[in-house]
């Protein structure tokens, strides 16, 4: 991206991948979670 394009202002990139890495971290120990209590591959 050409220049300090930024759609939503006082946002930086670093701090969009870190809140995004979070979520992913969040959701993947929820899945882990969820399927060892279903306990799917038995």
């Amino acid at each position: 991206l050409p220049g300090n394009f930024s759609p939503v202002e006082g946002i930086s990139l670093t701090f969009s991948a870190t809140v995004n890495a979070v979520y992913v971290v969040l959701m993947i120990a929820i899945a882990y979670y969820a399927f060892n209590k279903k306990d799917v591959m038995a």
